[in-house]
């Protein structure tokens, strides 16, 4: 999707604040995002979580701004070192690897939107509350309730007529690596599934026998049960659909070493391949980098986590701009904080 037709579906940024599960939308007041994810589509969206709380004022910088160089004596980024992006945005310059397709020629081609000032009222300061709060979508501090289940998870759940008994041909949601994200839960069941190798779980699938007769949610030993049937069915059903689609699909973009990399290398090779799972989540981790921040700008510890995340992101899109997926694929990044 280019920034152009992605903004025109945004265009009342700044008017109004609708809520989902008591997180305001500020930035997507007109659009409904998973509405446009039909099941009969091709179309997917790319969840990408930064564990850690990315520290956004050092990825697109207010250079203009003084307080931001009085605050951050130490570890500012020089506005001459920032790169200038039609003369309104200044990225840091890891964000413009030398082996892939980076954030500023993304964004001057009109396929990368950068909205800012996105949070929730009251925001929680605890990385893991937070980050609840953001993949739940539900804004409750209160650690006494419990935050059990994700917003894409409730939507797909009800979305897809006669979930969990009946299944979709692919999975709706794939999670390269961990276990399921709360994303991707929901009071029915889990819509997607998590792997890191589609050959070891095409083996794993074909060892389960998930024949069984559902129970009574009543008791917590029957919901238990459901989980685990649930999860079973789905990985013997699925196994075959990602391995012939990972065996199908290709990458001919260059992918550089590296865990984040290396999964959107995957992701790209599935999409090639014919998977039509409507969410891909992946991840990348260390955001919370404390005194590993940087020395000077272009060293330490965050400038290499941006390195990474552009080239990824980077290469996916020369991937999809060359295979001629592109223009069916959304990516969006959320942190713990923003």
């Amino acid at each position: 999707m280019k920034r152009r037709s992605f903004l025109a579906t945004t265009a009342a940024a700044a008017v109004g604040t609708q809520v989902l599960g008591g997180v305001p939308l500020k930035a997507f007041t007109p659009m409904n995002m998973p509405v446009q994810l039909q099941p009969d589509d091709d179309r997917c969206l790319i969840v990408v979580q930064l564990f850690g709380g990315n520290d956004g004022l050092n990825t697109i910088i207010p250079v203009e701004d003084p307080q931001y160089y009085a605050i951050r004596p130490t570890i500012a980024v020089p506005k001459d070192k920032a790169i200038s992006v039609l003369s309104r945005v200044h990225m840091h310059p890891a964000l413009a690897p030398k082996d892939s397709y980076g954030f500023p020629q993304m964004f001057e081609d009109g396929r990368l939107a950068i909205i800012q000032d996105i949070g929730y009222e009251n925001p929680n300061l605890s990385h893991f509350r937070s980050t609840d709060i953001w993949l739940s979508g539900f804004n409750s501090s209160d650690p006494e309730v419990r935050l059990l289940d994700g917003w894409l998870g409730r939507y797909w759940s009800n979305h897809i007529e006669g979930f969990p008994e009946v299944l979709p041909p692919d999975p709706i949601a794939v999670q390269i690596g961990g276990s399921l994200s709360m994303l991707l839960q929901s009071p029915k069941g889990d819509i997607g599934i998590a792997l890191t190798d589609p050959k070891t779980f095409f083996e794993l699938g074909q060892g389960l026998s998930p024949d069984m007769t559902p129970m009574s949610e009543e008791t917590r030993y029957g919901r238990e049960f459901n989980f685990v049937r649930t999860v079973a069915e789905q990985c013997d059903r699925y196994s075959s659909v990602v391995k012939n689609s990972f065996d199908k699909g290709k990458n001919v973009a260059t992918y550089v070493d590296g865990g984040f990399v290396q999964q959107m290398k995957l992701v790209a090779r599935l999409i090639s391949g014919g998977l039509k799972s409507k969410i891909f989540l992946v991840y990348m981790g260390g955001f919370d980098t404390h005194v590993q921040q940087q020395d000077e700008y272009q060293n330490g510890l965050h400038p290499y986590l941006l390195g990474q995340l552009a080239s990824g992101i980077g290469s996916f899109m020369q991937d999809a701009l060359a295979q001629g997926f592109a223009d069916r694929v959304v990516g969006m990044t959320v942190s713990e904080f923003g």
